[in-house]
């Protein structure tokens, strides 16, 4: 009887401190990027570009921290979708700090410069 008393008063406080902790949520869903890569061709001078269309998923991103989208130097984004239940707000950098626009949840926006993604807590 008094375990159940103990956890009955423990329970409350550990969700709580969950709540207020933004890494403990994540965004439920899945974050898509498609974007196109550029490798450098085989012709005179590395003139010639091929272009591959990729698509990256991330499960569930977590809440507050900067999301990397694109690494390579050749690549351009042709869509983001946030199928997440949290706001998104995209950046121009990898580092998340010149901020472009926001993106609801359960949206998608295409053709932008955008590098990185941080969601709300």
């Amino acid at each position: 009887m008094r375990i159940r008393r103990v956890l009955g008063a423990v329970a409350p406080v550990l969700l709580l401190v969950a709540a207020l902790c933004p890494d403990a949520r994540a965004a439920n869903g899945a974050l898509t990027v498609e974007y196109d890569r550029c490798q450098p061709g085989t012709g005179a001078a590395d003139t010639v570009c091929l272009h591959e269309k990729v698509q990256r998923r991330t499960e569930n991103p977590p809440a507050g921290k900067c999301v990397e989208l694109l690494s390579g130097e050749h690549t351009t984004v042709r869509q983001i979708t946030n199928g997440t239940n949290s706001r998104a707000f995209y950046f121009s950098d990898n580092r998340c700090v010149r901020r472009l626009g926001t993106l609801a949840p359960r949206a998608a926006v295409g053709n932008v410069a955008a590098r990185s993604v941080r969601f709300t807590s």
